[in-house]
């Protein structure tokens, strides 16, 4: 019986992606956490006697800076015990980014294959494809159904990932930004934020104001009828909703270690 994440209901689908299956055996898995370290994929699952398995959250990225930033802090499994973050923003048999949804989508399926021959049952273990709206809405129409049918969880951010960023800090939607040439739009944002916030928003120490994000994020969230999100949503609170009862308290207290100092 499959899990059910908390905060996501996956509807019904009978959408079957043909792809072909990878054997744990037969390959060397990695996944780059977000400190540049690697790790094989079973060595996730090893459990000492006594010792309860972080929860293991996969997440393939469309983009490789802004969000391999923002899951910096929390990936440090030394100060983060109860959760493990495997970032994958690359084609592991090419070494490209600059994922595409498609490649994100094929990526994120063959992990899933990997990794579920030798996991233990106890294991919770989540898969997140992160990606912008940019150009790529035929992509993310084309990939939607497969992702339901494939328990991969696909956040979306509406036009790129500064939207998350912005409501780490602000509470409503922005009533002086407007949307501009389609290509240009997230460059246009980002040049928005700098303006906004002088020196703009730093990713990394964002990740502190995850519960303001969350709150700002959800209130300001809709869809349009293809259960894309509209200009300037963003459903990575759903993400954020996962991971925030495990770092929690961590983030507290080294929030309170870095106002002291």
């Amino acid at each position: 019986m499959k899990k059910q994440l908390r905060g996501y209901t996956k509807p019904d689908a009978s959408l079957e992606p043909k792809e072909k299956k990878v054997n744990a055996f037969d390959v060397s898995p990695r996944l780059e956490l977000a400190q540049n370290s690697i790790i094989p994929l079973n060595d996730a699952y090893v459990k000492k006697d006594g010792y309860l398995s972080p929860a293991l959250f996969v997440i393939v990225s469309g983009g490789e800076k802004r969000e391999k930033d923002y899951f910096k802090i929390i990936s440090k499994i030394e100060s983060f015990p109860r959760i493990k973050i495997c970032f994958v923003a690359n084609d592991r048999d090419t070494g490209e980014g600059g994922l595409s949804p498609l490649k994100m989508f094929v990526e994120a399926k063959k992990i899933k294959d990997e990794y579920a021959e030798g996991k233990p049952d106890d294991i919770i273990d989540q898969i997140y494809l992160l990606s912008d709206v940019d150009d790529f809405m035929g992509e993310l129409l084309k990939i939607k159904p497969h992702c339901v049918v494939e328990d991969l969880n696909l956040i979306v951010s509406n036009p790129c990932f500064e939207v998350w960023l912005y409501y780490c800090c602000f509470s409503d939607k922005p009533d002086d930004f407007h949307m501009g040439e389609p290509l240009k739009v997230s460059l246009e944002l980002k040049r928005y934020l700098n303006e906004k916030k002088p020196g703009g928003i730093n990713p990394v120490t964002s990740i502190f104001c995850i519960q303001h994000a969350i709150e700002n994020a959800e209130q300001n969230y809709s869809e349009d009828k293809n259960g894309i999100p509209v200009f300037f949503s963003t459903n990575m609170f759903l993400l954020a909703k996962e991971i925030y009862p495990l770092v929690e308290s961590e983030l507290q207290k080294m929030k309170i270690k870095v106002s002291i100092r």
